[in-house]
């Protein structure tokens, strides 16, 4: 082309003529003069993702080029550690991602082949492509958001500053928590059929819808959890794997069940949120992040706390933060309801009550959403009754206290500091059973309160 990008073909050229309002002829056929396949499709897509990266900051996907200007069949991204097989023009091959290791991806370009034979080329949908997408599909979930919310969501803990990415993760968790119907924490290929085809029919570019869910499913389980859908929209590649330390500072979506002065950190901790099992264990991992802090020291990383023979600490902090939290020793995924601020939480939950038919990690889970459900229902409440905006902690009182005295007054119908069984019933009745929270959970709920078991 007249431009200095190599074409693989002279519609490509008019596309980018029509669609990308280039003024741009055919120069002539072959590559374009200089280095071979310096300017080509996949170069330039390099040239200008590495461009956002550098001017947003963000930690994009950055193709890989073949010396002829066609994309590597192996794509990685750094910060996460993912790899996949893609096709000669950049295409994402579905079911080829692996974490940690590079994919084999011999045999695996295939050629499409369309009515009689004839070879098929199949559009791209490039870095480019792709968040020009995200942007078109976070944009749609906004406006459902606003039509069935009164509120905007949160977007910085009070006193800092606002960030537009923070709002666009309350969105994107909230439209998956939304179409999570059985809330197992994972959107199963069937149960999100129709928002597939909607997707398809309403998003553009179209390259991009129709390789939507494959592309989200990392591990081609044929579901998608919350980590692979957050960071297939774009928003953990912008606040969780770049900037960790200010990723610790967003509004969490609820609040914290531990003990201590918390006010609203979320279940699990940020830095770490709905963390996948690790090949590393607790020292390479220390070991890595000190690296990191020694190259920038103003950063201020998480480093993890170890045991002598390798484990976790059960019991982690943040320093800069004040955060801390307990995490599982083998692994270090984070327990849900267990985040504290400046105070080191008690990790030890052997003496923990029981609930009947519900276990450990489903319960904190439980637990985390029912508290979360009744906050939301306080702040609307108290919103309807005198537009009042402060709906956060009373004084000298955590945002989870506030919440449940709050909760136990509206119950107590009688007034006198104690609920009976008739007072409690409309509330098994109503929020228990109208919530998707794990039957077990719910139906034991009301009698694992009751400790002494004299029905009060």
């Amino acid at each position: 082309g007249t431009d200095g990008v190599t074409y693989s073909s002279r519609c490509e050229l008019k596309r980018a003529k029509k669609c990308d309002e280039k003024r741009v002829k055919v120069k002539h056929k072959g590559n374009c003069s200089g280095e071979p396949g310096a300017r080509s499709k996949c170069a330039t897509e390099r040239r200008d993702v590495v461009e956002i990266a550098r001017r947003q900051n963000s930690e994009v996907i950055i193709p890989e080029c073949n010396q002829d200007g066609t994309y590597n069949e192996i794509q990685c991204h750094t910060s996460t550690g993912y790899c996949w097989c893609v096709t000669r023009d950049g295409r994402h091959i579905p079911g080829t991602s692996v974490k940690d290791k590079r994919p084999w991806c011999k045999s695996k370009r295939k050629k499409r082949k369309g009515r009689g034979g004839k070879t098929k080329k199949r559009k791209a949908c490039n870095s480019k492509d792709r968040q020009t997408f995200n942007t078109a599909l976070i944009k749609v979930f906004k406006e459902e958001y606003d039509r069935v919310n009164v509120t905007p969501p949160p977007t910085s803990a009070p006193g800092l500053q606002s960030d537009e990415f923070g709002t666009e993760k309350a969105i994107v968790i909230w439209k998956y928590n939304e179409l999570d119907a059985n809330k197992d924490g994972q959107l199963k290929f069937k149960e999100i059929r129709k928002f597939g085809k909607m997707v398809k029919k309403l998003i553009k570019p179209k390259p991009c819808a129709k390789r939507f869910l494959d592309f989200c499913d990392k591990n081609a389980d044929r579901s998608i959890e919350k980590t692979e859908w957050t960071l297939c929209l774009g928003v953990d590649i912008k606040q969780l794997m770049i900037r960790p330390s200010s990723a610790l500072q967003q509004t969490p979506d609820l609040p914290a069940l531990s003990s201590g002065p918390s006010s609203t950190l979320s279940a699990y901790t940020p830095d770490k949120q709905e963390r996948k099992e690790t090949s590393q264990n607790c020292k390479e991992e220390r070991e890595t992040a000190l690296n990191i802090h020694s190259q920038e020291p103003n950063a201020k990383h998480y480093i993890p706390a170890c045991t002598p023979d390798g484990l976790w600490e059960n019991a982690q902090c943040h320093q800069s933060t004040g955060y801390c939290w307990c995490v599982k020793e083998d692994t270090g995924n984070p327990i849900p309801g267990t985040a504290t601020y400046r105070i080191k939480p008690n990790c030890t939950f052997d003496n923990e009550r029981e609930l009947q038919g519900c276990p450990f990690d489903q319960k904190r889970r439980f637990l985390v959403d029912l508290l979360g459900d009744l906050t939301e229902e306080r702040r609307k409440a108290l919103l309807e009754i005198n537009n009042q905006t402060n709906t956060g902690p009373e004084d000298n009182l955590s945002l989870r206290e506030t919440v449940v005295r709050w909760k136990l007054k509206l119950l107590d119908t009688n007034n006198n500091g104690v609920l009976e069984r008739s007072e409690w019933r409309p509330f098994r009745r109503t929020t228990l059973k109208n919530k998707n929270y794990p039957r077990k959970c719910r139906r034991s709920f009301l009698r694992y309160c009751d400790e002494n078991k004299n029905n009060k």
